[in-house]
């Protein structure tokens, strides 16, 4: 006795399935953003703070599950405004970093990573640096006549007298303004917290933000107000 097989409907049951799975897969590459991608660099010395920004902005764009990646290497940022890098009305976005992500920002007067009126949203695994120092040490040599100048031999390792910034009340690495829901995740705060850098992460005007097994960062380090 033969019997009838209707294959049609495992056929379709079957095209059904690997269509569901190939648009995940989409999806999920979608919703992953690589800052490599926008032009970024990472050798220390390209200026990438246009590129990663360009990165950040699609990922808000694309919206709630999107991942935007910073592999290992070492970005140097130029600020813009007052931040080297603005996460401006994100939703459900991750800034993350593969271990070895350094972001190393130019300008102390301007924070690292700056997040506004987000929510739901995401900093992970990045190492912040400030390239340039706070203050000047050395010897002087001479003072000048008039006793308001002086000639000066700066220690090795300290920046040299026409490239210091004028803060002395530096930005800290990373400010949160009007965000509810952000989480700050095992990111490494390169400079230890002195009474010239005591501020390492502002909160402003926020609602639940999350500090979680980051390091170099005390409690004496986070202002919220």
């Amino acid at each position: 006795m033969r019997i009838a097989v209707n294959w049609s409907w495992r056929l379709w049951l079957l095209g059904t399935l690997l269509l569901a799975a190939a648009q995940q897969a989409m999806g999920a590459e979608v919703k992953s953003i690589n800052v490599r991608d926008f032009g970024a660099v990472g050798d220390g010395v390209a200026n990438d703070g246009a590129a990663i920004n360009l990165a950040i902005a699609e990922g808000v764009k694309r919206g709630p599950g999107t991942t935007v990646f910073v592999p290992k290497g070492r970005y140097l940022l130029n600020s813009q405004g007052g931040s080297h890098l603005l996460i401006d009305h994100a939703q459900g976005l991750t800034f993350r970093g593969e271990p070895g992500a350094v972001l190393i920002a130019q300008n102390p007067d301007a924070q690292i990573v700056r997040l506004a009126h987000c929510t739901g949203t995401t900093v992970q695994a990045l190492s912040l640096q400030q390239q340039k120092n706070y203050f000047v040490q050395g010897v002087v040599d001479t003072i000048g006549p008039d006793g308001k100048s002086c000639d000066v031999t700066i220690d090795k390792g300290y920046d040299a007298h026409d490239t210091i910034h004028r803060s002395f009340t530096p930005q800290c690495p990373i400010r949160i303004g009007n965000a509810d829901r952000v989480v700050i995740r095992s990111n490494t705060f390169s400079d230890p917290v002195t009474a010239s850098k005591p501020v390492r992460v502002l909160i402003e005007k926020s609602g639940v933000v999350s500090l979680e097994g980051n390091v170099n960062l005390p409690d004496s380090a986070v202002v919220r107000r």
